[in-house]
């Protein structure tokens, strides 16, 4: 009782969201035509960053403009989430993923009977994705897929059938870097919160490497540095006029989440010391290091 009653205040203190966003984003979309770089297109509504805006950007690139169908893994009790402003202002047909009993309220939402909304309560695996996206009818029909699960996301988004999607959001660990193809080894019982909550996910390399291997283009990420964007290359003629920046820029992160309250001048240093006895993955390599053993490398990148 407790836990919907806070749901239900959230939805009270939310309210405007979607009209405030409406109005930002109208005003953004007299832009569109100039933007070149996908950070431009940042406006935060009900995502954590600027997640809306990007996704928002690529859709009208893509002439998706209404009819989305998408697949959200990691959504959280979904009030703050990449596709929850789709769901507020499309019509939408989507799957939202996570372990949290939370994610049940979204039922009494007026935006969850409006769309054709499904919502799986399970911790997700490598193993047990495919299954899932399956079983609920989302294997051929899927314009975005946003992935943030604070720890397998490269062994699950390995094991997802991304062929016949538009968009994928995944996110990464800028903490590892822009030089190495790393990743937490597989393990399905990884919870992000024994390790300090800052090792967890993939490198933006190993991630930008697998999507590749996958027929996607690496076409940016969000300012905060822990959301990559990518383009079926199907549809690469709609964006030929994207800039990416140097990779190391993508890393720069700056989300309190990762960072100290107090400040550190060698932040990355400091931040890694905390790690340098866990285990890392080299995709490339294929071996697994300690991190204090990458750390020049790291701290470098």
């Amino acid at each position: 009782m407790i836990n919907y009653l806070k749901y239900r205040i959230k939805n009270f203190l939310n309210f405007n969201k979607k009209q405030l966003g409406e109005i930002q984003l109208l005003l953004k979309k007299k832009n569109y035509s100039k933007i070149t770089n996908i950070r431009d297109a940042e406006v935060k509504i009900f995502s954590q960053f600027g997640e809306d805006g990007i996704i928002d950007f690529l859709l009208y690139k893509l002439n998706l403009t209404n009819h989305i169908a998408f697949l959200e893994i990691g959504t959280g009790d979904y009030e703050e989430a990449n596709t929850r402003f789709l769901c507020e202002t499309r019509n939408c047909r989507g799957l939202l993923i996570d372990k949290i009993k939370d994610l049940k309220f979204i039922q009494k939402r007026d935006f969850f009977w409006k769309n054709d909304l499904y919502f799986c309560q399970k911790t997700i695996t490598p193993s047990n994705i495919s299954s899932v996206i399956n079983s609920y009818g989302f294997k051929n029909d899927c314009n975005l897929l946003s992935i943030d699960i604070d720890g397998n996301d490269f062994w699950v988004l390995k094991n997802i059938e991304l062929s016949h999607v538009d968009i994928v959001v995944a996110e990464y660990n800028p903490l590892f870097g822009s030089n190495l193809s790393l990743t937490v080894p597989q393990n399905d019982n990884f919870d992000r919160n024994k390790f300090k909550k800052i090792f967890y996910g993939a490198s933006l390399t190993a991630i930008i490497e697998l999507m590749e291997s996958k027929g996607f283009m690496f076409v940016g990420a969000n300012s905060a540095c822990n959301n990559a964007f990518f383009i079926n290359k199907n549809k690469k003629e709609f964006f030929l006029n994207l800039k990416v920046e140097e990779l190391k820029e993508y890393t720069k992160f700056t989300f309190r989440e990762i960072k100290e309250n107090s400040y550190k001048e060698n932040q990355i240093s400091y931040l890694i010391d905390k790690i340098e006895d866990f285990e890392i993955y080299d995709l490339n390599k294929k071996k697994t290091f300690k991190i204090k053993e990458l750390k020049k490398q790291l701290t470098n990148a």
